[in-house]
């Protein structure tokens, strides 16, 4: 059999190997690709296509943590309750420019940092159920969350009322999970939060205006189970904003 025409292709095809595996390794060395999409391979398509470089996309994602660290100082650092506001509408802002699934993960993530601060205004509802004013940037983000991502809102309610660090933050996370779940058991489970809440004595013996709204859970539930309580602390002498709640309620 005659093997010189086999052995030329051979050798041809050897040569265009040769000379594409040159041509790849010059263009990476020249810079085509960063070490970083390298690394990251999976990035590149969604980068390219926005016409983005890795550097700029990691830039655009560590935006809100810079955002967060911003109003926690601000906050700390401004008695005046109207600053608190234009702080948190900029933070706001900040967060609704971000896709919801990812607005949300930072939220969480700053949440479960624990860190926190004041912002020297009083509990505010609106008409829509939400906050027009928060008394802390925590409560404000929880009541953020539940705006952009009811499911994890409802989810992440469970954690805050596994402890009791902050009667305001325990009443936005009851609404928090009423509107996540509508579930017999999470009615069951809403129930006994709020009951929990309610008898708590160092939040009942000074109540915040979050503890007050939290008695609307109460009537949300349908618990009247609890109307005995209710009858117990309307005859509360000590705190009247207490004995009218539930009165109210």
């Amino acid at each position: 059999m005659n093997m010189r025409p086999h052995n030329l292709n051979f050798k041809v095809s050897m040569a265009l190997l040769v000379a594409g595996l040159v041509a790849a390794l010059l263009w990476l060395r020249s810079g085509g690709m960063s070490k970083r999409s390298l690394d990251h391979p999976a990035a590149l398509p969604n980068q390219m296509a926005n016409g983005e470089s890795p550097d700029q996309t990691r830039a655009q994602q560590a935006e809100p943590g810079r955002h967060l660290d911003s109003a926690v100082a601000a906050l700390k650092t401004s008695p005046a309750p109207d600053r608190s506001r234009l702080t948190l509408a900029e933070l706001r802002r900040s967060l609704s420019e971000l896709p919801p699934e990812m607005a949300s993960a930072f939220i969480r993530e700053f949440l479960n940092s624990k860190r926190d601060a004041p912002t020297r205004l009083e509990m505010r509802v609106n008409a829509n159920g939400f906050l027009a004013d928060a008394p802390s940037l925590r409560v404000f983000l929880l009541d953020y969350l539940t705006q952009i991502d009811p499911a994890a809102a409802g989810s992440y309610a469970e954690t805050i009322m596994a402890e009791k660090n902050s009667p305001d933050e325990w009443s936005v996370c009851l609404r928090n999970y009423a509107l996540a779940n509508s579930s017999s058991g999470a009615q069951e489970y809403l129930q006994r939060k709020v009951e929990e809440m309610i008898q708590f004595e160092p939040w009942r013996a000074n109540p915040s205006i979050g503890f007050l709204e939290a008695f609307d859970v109460v009537v949300y539930s349908r618990d009247t189970s609890f109307v005995p309580v209710l009858t117990e602390l309307t005859r509360q002498t000590n705190s009247r904003a207490l004995a009218y709640a539930a009165f109210l309620t």
